[in-house]
C-alpha cells in the first residue's frame, strides 16, 4: 500500500476497497492479452476513487482510437444528463461558444445548438469524422489539446470523460484555464457515493470497464472545486439508464444475487435470458449492470469573473 498514492492529491491514506473483477473487453474488443488485474483504491484525503493498476496511457489511446464510432452512441432521448444540461445552458442569458470536450459523434452538441459554433474534442477518428459531418468543429483529440485555447469557451460539457483519465483534478483544471470569465463547466459521470454503489463495492459493475479508471462523489466534487477556486454551480444525483419498474427490478435483483454469490448470478442469466455468461479461464465472472440505479451525478462549477 506505501507505493501506491492518490493520483490527485498524492496522500499514501487508502483504502483498500478489493479487487475489481476482470472483464477482456474494452468498447466491444477482445483484449484478453492485455488485460490488468486491478483493485479500487479510495483516498481517505481527498475522496476520489481509483483503480491500480490501470492499462497503460500509450495502450489506451491506441484503444479508443481503434474502437467502433458507435460502440458509446446513446441518443439525447435517452440522457438524462443531456437533459439536465441543456437546461442549465439555456438558462444562461448568452450561452456563447461551447466545447463537448469527448463529444463523440456530436449527440449532444446537435441536441443544445445555437446560434454560436459548436466545438469537440475527441479521440476516435470516426467518431470526430462523423461529428465533423454534423456541423462540429472538432479542435483536438485529447483534453490536452485544450492548452491552445486559452480563456476561450463559455460552456464545456464533458459527459462520460472524467472517469477514463487518471488525473481528475488535472482534468478540471486545464478545463477552468479555457473556460471565458463567467463559464461554467458541465460534467456527469459516475457516483461512488451512490447506495448502489455502496453496496457493491469493487465488484461494481462501473469498475469493470478497462476504460474507467477514476471515480468521484459529490464530496470529491467539493474539493475540487475549493482547491481550483472554481465556484459549484449545481449538482444532481440521476440514473444513466430511463428504465421501466420491471426493469429496474431485474437489475437489482441481479446485483443482490451477484453480491451473495456470483454462481448464482450465472444460474439466473443462463434461467431469465437463455444465455451462457461463462468467463474466461480464471476470471472472475462479471457482475451484471445497473445502469438504472441513481449511481451518476451531474455537476456544474463557474470559473468565476
Amino acid at each position: 500500500m506505501a507505493s501506491i498514492s492518490c493520483p490527485s492529491c498524492a496522500s499514501t491514506e487508502l483504502l483498500d476497497r478489493g479487487a475489481i473483477p476482470t472483464v477482456s473487453q474494452f468498447a466491444g474488443h477482445d483484449i484478453r492479452t492485455q488485460v490488468v488485474d486491478g483493485r479500487l483504491y479510495a483516498c481517505a484525503s481527498c475522496h476520489l476513487h481509483f483503480r491500480h493498476p490501470h492499462l497503460p496511457a500509450a495502450v489506451l489511446e491506441r484503444l479508443y482510437q481503434d474502437a467502433d464510432d458507435d460502440i458509446w452512441s446513446q441518443g439525447p432521448a435517452q440522457r438524462t444528463d443531456y437533459d439536465i444540461a441543456r437546461s442549465w445552458i439555456c438558462g444562461r442569458q448568452t450561452p456563447g461558444d461551447i466545447l463537448d470536450l469527448g463529444c463523440y459523434t456530436g449527440d449532444f452538441l446537435e441536441s443544445v445548438r445555437t446560434d454560436s459554433p459548436v466545438y469537440g474534442i475527441e479521440v476516435n477518428r470516426q467518431a470526430s469524422a462523423r461529428a465533423e459531418a454534423r456541423g462540429v468543429e472538432i479542435v483536438g483529440a485529447t483534453f490536452e489539446d485544450l492548452e491552445r485555447f486559452p480563456a476561450r469557451f463559455a460552456v464545456i460539457t464533458a459527459f462520460d470523460v472524467i472517469e477514463h483519465v487518471a488525473d481528475p483534478l488535472h482534468l478540471l483544471s486545464r478545463i477552468k484555464a479555457s473556460l471565458a470569465p463567467g463559464g461554467i463547466t458541465i460534467i456527469s459521470t459516475g457516483n461512488t457515493s451512490a447506495r448502489s454503489w455502496r453496496f457493491m463495492g469493487a465488484a461494481y459493475y462501473y469498475c469493470t470497464y478497462n476504460e474507467h479508471i477514476s471515480f468521484v462523489n459529490p464530496q470529491w466534487i467539493v474539493g475540487a472545486a475549493r482547491n481550483l477556486g472554481m465556484t459549484q454551480e449545481a449538482t444532481r444525483c440521476f440514473a444513466h439508464l430511463k428504465a421501466s419498474l420491471p426493469y429496474r427490478l431485474a437489475q437489482t435483483l441481479h446485483n443482490c444475487a451477484y453480491r451473495v454469490s456470483p454462481a448464482l448470478t450465472h444460474w439466473l442469466y443462463r434461467t431469465c435470458y437463455r444465455r451462457s455468461s461463462i468467463p474466461e479461464a480464471g476470471h472472475a465472472l462479471p457482475p451484471p449492470n445497473w445502469a438504472s440505479a441513481r449511481d451518476h451525478v451531474i455537476f456544474c462549477l463557474g470559473r468565476g469573473p
